[in-house]
C-alpha cells in the first residue's frame, strides 16, 4: 500500500482485506481488486472508529486532527491540516477526517507551494529529462536547498527510499524521500530546541535563538532572525514553540538567511548585470558581484561555490541561485571567522566564567586569512572604539565592519582593483607631458593605441565617441580637454574617477553598454 502514502506499512489492515477474498499468498487482478475496496473499506472504519472513540460524535479541529495522526506515526504539520479541510477554523467529522488523512498521505503531508518547490528542484536535477535523478545526486539535492543533514541521517534518508536499489527515484519517491527527511530533521531540530527549553514549558525564549540555530549548522546574521521571528511570533511575546520554530528554519531556508532589505539590494545588483534580461547571469561575472558586496573573490572558493549552485553546468545561474551562492558565502566567512576567533582566543586566568576574547593586535592577520589585502588607514577605521580584549560578538562585528568598508573603497574606486587604479594612474600620468593633470583629446588616441584599445571599426568608434561626451559632461570634465587631478584616481572621489577610468578601460569592444549613470560594461 506505499502507493496510498502511507508512511509505515498497514500490514494488519492489509491481512484483514486479504483475509476477505483468499487465503493464498498471491492473487490475480480481479482478486486484487476486491482486496482494494476491503482495503478502503477497513481503513475508513478503523480512522472513524479512532475519531469517535477520542471525541465521540463531535466535529474535530485541526489540532485535535493532528493528534490522532501522530498516534498513527503520520506526523502531519498544522499548516498541512489546514489547507488540506479549508482552513484553521473549519472543523470536520468523520467523512472529512477520512478525505483529509488520504489527502494529505497521497500528498506526504506537504502544502501544494512545497510540493511545487519540490518538484521545481526534482525537474532542475533531472537533467536528461528521464523523470528520475540519481541517489547519488540526493545528497547535491538537499544541500542545493539548504539542508546539512548528517552522514547517518543520508544513509538512512536513501535506504528507505531507494527500495530496489535501483539507485534511482523519480518524483513520487522524491517527494515521499523529501518527507522522510523532514521526520528526520524535526527529531533533530527538536533535540536542539529541548536542550534551550530550559524549564519544559515546550517554548524558548527568541533572544536564545542565534544560537539554537547555529547548533544546526546555520550561521544567520541578528537582523535576519530578528526579521525571521517577526514572522512567526505574531503575539510579540518573546517565545515561540516548536512549530514556530520549524516554520522560522523554513522562512530563514526560502530567504537564504537574508533580510528583506539584503534581498532588494541583492536583486538591484543582479539586475545591473542581467544586461540581456533573460533572469540569469553568467557564472564568470560573480568576481565582480561579489566585490561589489565587499567580498574578496578567492577563485578557488568561487568555483567550488559556482559548482554547488549551477546545477546543471550551464554558467549561467539565476536570482534564486544567487542567494544561494551569496548565503555559502556568508556561512563560510562567518564559519571561518569563528575558527580564526578560536585559534587566537585567550581566557582570563583569574576568572573561569568569563567569556573567551582575542586581542586586538591580532585583527590584521584575521583580515589577511580571510582573503583581504588590509590598508594600515583601513584596520584604522574599523577598529576605532574596540577595545582591547574582543569577544566573539564583537569580534564577528568587526569583520562585518571591516567588509562593509571595502565595500565602500570598491565603490569609490568605481569598482577597479586597486592595482587596476594604480595602472591606469600610471598611465595616464605617462601622457601627461606637461604635469599639469590634463589630456587633450589629441594626447588621448595614442594612449589607446599603445593599450591595445584603439577603435577599429564605425561601430567602436560612435560608441568611443558617445563615452567621451559623457566623460566630457561630467563634473571637472569640460570641452575638448579633459582636466582631472590625477591624484583622484587614488583618492576617494567616485565622482572623479570614474569618467577617466572608463575612457582608459574602453575595450575598443562593440560590446558595450550603459547601466544607471553610464558606468560602462564590456565582456572583454
Amino acid at each position: 500500500m506505499t502507493f496510498l502514502g502511507y508512511r509505515h506499512q498497514p500490514t494488519e489492515l492489509t491481512a484483514q482485506a486479504v483475509k476477505m477474498v483468499t487465503t493464498y499468498s498471491a492473487v490475480e487482478f480481479s482478486d486484487f481488486l476486491k482486496v482494494f475496496c476491503h482495503f478502503c473499506d477497513c481503513e475508513e472504519e478503523k480512522m472513524k472508529k479512532i475519531m469517535t472513540d477520542e471525541y465521540g460524535e463531535e466535529n474535530i479541529t485541526v489540532a485535535e486532527m493532528r493528534v490522532l495522526m501522530d498516534r498513527e506515526r503520520e506526523p502531519f504539520f498544522p499548516w498541512a491540516i489546514a489547507e488540506t479541510i479549508g482552513g484553521y477554523e473549519v472543523k470536520v467529522d468523520g467523512d472529512g477526517f477520512v478525505l483529509a488523512f488520504r489527502d494529505l498521505r497521497l500528498h506526504c503531508g506537504f502544502t501544494k507551494d512545497e510540493r511545487e518547490e519540490l518538484e521545481g528542484v526534482f525537474e532542475k536535477f533531472d537533467q536528461d529529462g528521464s523523470g528520475n535523478v540519481s541517489t547519488d545526486e540526493m545528497r547535491r539535492v538537499l544541500h542545493y536547498m539548504g539542508f546539512n543533514p548528517s552522514e547517518e541521517m543520508f544513509i538512512s534518508l536513501v535506504k528507505a527510499v531507494d527500495t530496489d536499489g535501483s539507485g534511482e527515484i523519480d518524483v513520487g519517491e522524491f517527494l515521499t524521500a523529501m518527507r522522510i527527511y523532514t521526520e528526520m530533521q524535526c527529531e533533530q531540530f527538536r533535540a536542539v530546541f529541548n536542550k534551550f527549553d530550559m524549564d519544559g514549558s515546550g517554548e524558548i525564549d527568541t533572544t536564545e535563538l542565534f544560537g539554537c540555530i547555529k547548533q544546526l549548522g546555520w550561521y544567520p546574521t541578528k537582523a535576519s532572525i530578528d526579521e525571521a521571528v517577526a514572522h512567526v511570533d505574531k503575539d510579540g511575546t518573546g517565545e515561540i514553540n516548536f512549530d514556530e520554530f520549524f516554520t522560522l528554519m523554513q522562512y530563514l531556508r526560502k530567504t537564504e538567511g537574508f533580510t528583506k532589505k539584503e534581498i532588494h539590494e541583492f536583486k538591484g545588483l543582479f539586475l545591473k548585470f542581467d544586461v540581456d534580461g533573460s533572469g540569469e547571469i553568467s557564472t564568470l561575472e560573480l568576481g565582480p558581484v561579489l566585490r561589489n558586496l565587499g567580498y574578496p573573490t578567492s577563485m578557488n572558493l568561487q568555483l567550488g561555490l559556482v559548482a554547488e549552485v549551477d546545477v546543471d553546468g550551464s554558467g549561467e545561474i539565476d536570482m534564486g541561485e544567487l542567494l544561494k551562492l551569496l548565503r555559502k558565502y556568508r556561512n563560510h566567512e562567518l564559519q571561518k571567522t569563528e575558527v580564526l576567533f578560536n585559534e587566537h582566543k585567550k581566557r582570563d586566568p583569574d576568572n573561569e566564567d568569563a567569556e573567551p576574547y582575542c586581542e586586538k593586535e591580532v585583527l590584521a592577520m584575521v583580515i589577511s586569512e580571510l582573503g583581504w589585502e588590509p590598508t594600515e588607514k583601513m584596520l584604522v577605521q574599523s577598529s576605532r572604539g574596540m577595545k582591547d580584549k574582543i569577544q566573539f560578538e564583537e569580534f564577528v562585528y568587526f569583520v562585518q565592519r571591516y567588509r562593509d568598508m571595502e565595500l565602500v573603497e570598491f565603490q569609490n574606486r568605481a569598482g577597479f582593483s586597486e592595482g587596476e587604479v594604480e595602472f591606469y594612474f600610471n598611465t595616464f600620468s605617462s601622457y601627461d607631458r606637461d604635469g599639469g593633470g590634463n589630456l587633450s583629446l589629441k594626447e588621448l588616441m595614442p594612449l589607446l593605441t599603445e593599450l591595445g584599445k584603439e577603435p577599429k571599426t564605425v561601430i567602436q568608434r560612435d560608441k568611443l565617441t558617445t563615452l567621451l561626451a559623457f566623460s566630457m559632461a561630467w563634473p571637472k570634465f569640460s570641452g575638448n580637454v579633459m582636466s582631472i587631478d590625477p591624484t583622484c584616481l587614488i583618492g576617494t572621489s567616485l565622482s572623479t574617477l570614474k569618467p577617466i577610468v572608463m575612457v582608459l578601460a574602453w575595450p575598443g569592444s562593440e560590446d558595450v553598454h550603459f547601466n544607471g549613470v553610464a558606468t560602462m560594461e564590456s565582456s572583454s
